[in-house]
């Protein structure tokens, strides 16, 4: 089966960072070129490419452990299909010599199995608790950053976090969050949201991304519109957003720095 050379996953990702930076003509011409390509892949190339599996751990039970380096199995895995990328997390990533030698072997295996495009690898790196490097420097949460009132700040800790990450062959960043936390009650969110004001949200957002691109790494925006105003962890339960549409394009969606008029395109 021949392997395509987009990663379908990278149009979703294109489409994420694209709620904050307008769309080029180039953008416009290198997404026709896209749809292209995606439009003469196969049905189980289109699935595999919208999948990002994660080697998190690997066992049962006594025998479970943090995946540092992969087996056969994996290898295997990793070559049988042509997956747009991989997530990385904490049980993978010891140190950085560590960490960047399995990156190397993912991209190997999935090249060894015809693959004509490299992996996508994501991690969530934010900064604050949610931190899945072992080592590297530790960046001050949204909140600690946003409580400055300088949005240069964001830039530099995105930028010295977009550096680690590309060294040791991750580009792609799950972040920054861009929820408005206006629900004190809120149980996931809190701290990792540089404000309650979208204004302020969108603002430091913005240079955040742009420190994370500076470096090669793409940012993907999260998380759903309105879970800032939630109760319930959206890992353990299904969170209820008691907006109306309009209250949502108010507080949350024109937090991404598109005009009204883009929008308006939504309704």
């Amino acid at each position: 089966m021949v392997k395509k050379r987009l990663s379908l996953f990278m149009v979703v990702c294109m489409t994420i960072t694209s709620l904050v930076f307008s769309i080029s003509p180039i953008t416009a011409r290198a997404e026709d070129k896209i749809m292209d390509i995606v439009e003469g892949m196969t049905t189980q190339e289109k699935v595999a490419q919208m999948l990002m599996p994660s080697f998190r751990y690997w066992g049962e039970g006594d025998t479970k452990e943090g995946v540092t380096e992969l087996n056969d199995a994996q290898k295997a895995t990793l070559s049988k299909y042509s997956f747009g990328g991989v997530i990385v997390f904490a049980q993978n990533c010891q140190n950085a010599k560590q960490t960047t030698a399995l990156i190397k072997a993912m991209q190997k295996a999935n090249l060894d199995g015809g693959a004509e495009s490299s992996l996508l690898v994501s991690i969530d790196q934010e900064g604050g608790y949610i931190t899945r490097l072992n080592t590297g420097t530790a960046m001050p949460g949204n909140m600690a950053i946003g409580a400055t009132g300088e949005t240069e700040n964001a830039y530099r800790a995105a930028y010295v976090i977009g550096k680690e990450l590309a060294v040791q062959g991750i580009n792609v960043d799950f972040a920054p969050v861009m929820d408005v936390n206006n629900n004190p009650a809120n149980p996931i969110i809190g701290v990792r949201s540089f404000s309650d004001d979208p204004e302020v949200v969108a603002q430091f957002g913005a240079k955040y991304i742009e420190g994370l691109h500076n470096n090669g790494v793409m940012a993907a925006l999260k998380h759903f519109p309105g879970h800032g105003d939630t109760n319930t962890d959206s890992h353990t339960g299904l969170p209820r957003i008691e907006k109306t549409y309009n209250e949502l394009k108010q507080i949350d969606k024109n937090n991404d720095g598109r005009s009204e008029e883009h929008t308006s395109e939504l309704q």
